[in-house]
């Protein structure tokens, strides 16, 4: 993504153009990345995990059907969390492929001697 496109989307989104049902549960979702958060390494940022969050509201939002008799918040602590699960697992996946790759490329050359 060009920086050029990503300043002309956060000069153009403020709070005042969220759903108000987002800014509504917005507190659940920064309740739980702080939740989160205080169980992680100090390099996971509790904002990228309200991001997140905000992204599995909107898709608990989307897929809600009340007439499941479910609350909407118990819906939507679930999905939200998965969400933010979901994206540190990633996070932890480009970290192991990253490792690896330099280990392969620091053990180059090296001939490996058996007993």
């Amino acid at each position: 993504m060009n920086s050029r496109k990503s300043a002309t989307f956060s000069r153009s989104t403020s709070n005042a153009d969220i759903d108000p049902t987002m800014m509504q549960h917005k507190p659940l979702v920064c309740c739980l990345a702080h939740q989160m958060v205080a169980k992680l390494a100090a390099n996971v940022k509790v904002d990228d995990l309200i991001n997140v969050g905000m992204i599995g509201l909107a898709d608990a939002l989307a897929r809600f059907n009340a007439a499941q008799d479910v609350q909407f918040e118990n819906f939507a602590t679930t999905r939200i969390r998965g969400v933010m699960l979901d994206e540190l697992i990633l996070a932890d996946e480009e970290i192991q492929r990253d490792r690896a790759i330099g280990r392969r490329s620091n053990c180059q050359g090296v001939e490996l001697r058996c007993c």
